[in-house]
């Protein structure tokens, strides 16, 4: 890849990985990704890993990484990507040559990943200097400033439904309700076994409980909390929701089981993000969920026709699950 007189830009090579390493510490302090996080974030199977960085001597100055997925929109599965890792060395911040470094490694992660590579979107939650550089300079599209639904756990809370199942691991059947659920959708990840054994059985660090509810022999409906301590005191996220519009008995059992496991856990109250124009924004409000600010801003950079931040704003199914947020 291009670089200048003061740094290379290239692909994240495994050379590259403790120099990148020890940048995220400076960066980010106990935020900061292992190895194995790292790894993890490189993305599930069917897709590859998303990052460049700028090389000094040797060393990481700046880092751009995404984590992708295999996602379905305008008809087709294509490739979008969560952009997680924005950096650039504390060393290196301030003044011009600080912020050409920013822009530098963001403009060759899309240059390379979108513009040449094919990837659809890149998207994310970025922290408000960042959102301010990249709609400055890097054509970041504003999609919404994101509501977050919250639940309290006060008052005695019935027991867990029996046709409620705590699942261990994931199958088929999880595509199949995934595929029942995408004609409320305009995109969405592809939610199959595989995803999901990545996302909630494989993540460094976080568990997660995954609740189901089964007839027929289908999985009818999905709810997984993460029950690992979460950056909000007292509160655990309601990571993932997937349920068909058209069964309301599905999401009745699954939201009371969700409600009972956070309060064994010790939580006061559940949060969880589903998009505002879909139905089950309103459907989880009708059962005591109360709509909230968030601190998360959504942002988009398109490489695709058709595919912008509209699209992203009323039809994209984004749960936290999406982000690596939780």
């Amino acid at each position: 890849m291009a670089g200048t007189s003061d740094w290379e830009l290239r692909e994240l090579a495994d050379a590259d990985v403790p120099s990148l390493l020890a940048c995220q510490r400076a960066s980010f302090g106990e935020r900061a990704k292992t190895a194995e996080q790292l790894r993890w974030a490189a993305g599930p199977p069917g897709t590859s890993q998303r990052a460049v960085v700028a090389v000094r001597d040797c060393r990481v100055v700046a880092a751009c990484a995404g984590i992708p997925a295999r996602t379905w929109v305008g008809g087709e599965e294509r490739t979008c990507v969560q952009l997680v890792d924005l950096m650039v060395h504390p060393d290196e911040r301030g003044g011009l040559a600080g912020g050409r470094l920013y822009r530098g490694v963001a403009a060759a992660f899309f240059e390379l990943y979108g513009a040449q590579g094919g990837d659809a979107v890149h998207y994310g939650w970025p922290i408000p200097a960042a959102r301010r550089l990249g709609e400055r300079y890097l054509e970041y599209a504003f999609v919404r400033e994101e509501l977050v639904l919250v639940r309290s756990l006060e008052g005695e809370l019935a027991e867990a439904p029996e046709a409620v199942e705590v699942l261990e691991d994931f199958g088929e059947d999880l595509r199949w309700l995934w595929d029942r659920c995408t004609t409320d959708f305009a995109a969405a990840t592809v939610r199959d076994a595989a995803w999901a054994r990545w996302r909630f059985l494989q993540r460094p660090g976080v568990d997660y409980l995954a609740l189901g509810v089964r007839r027929g022999g289908h999985l009818r409906g999905l709810a997984v909390l993460r029950t690992t301590a979460w950056d909000w005191p007292g509160v655990l996220p309601l990571v993932d929701w997937l349920v068909p519009s058209a069964e309301p008995e599905v999401a009745d059992l699954l939201e009371a089981a969700v409600a009972r496991a956070a309060r064994r856990a010790g939580a006061e109250r559940v949060a969880t993000l589903v998009p505002p124009t879909h139905a089950a924004f309103a459907g989880l409000q009708e059962r005591g969920w109360c709509a909230r600010p968030s601190p998360y801003t959504l942002f988009l950079r398109s490489f695709t026709a058709g595919i912008d931040a509209d699209l992203w704003r009323d039809g994209a199914w984004l749960t936290l699950a999406d982000t690596d947020l939780a």
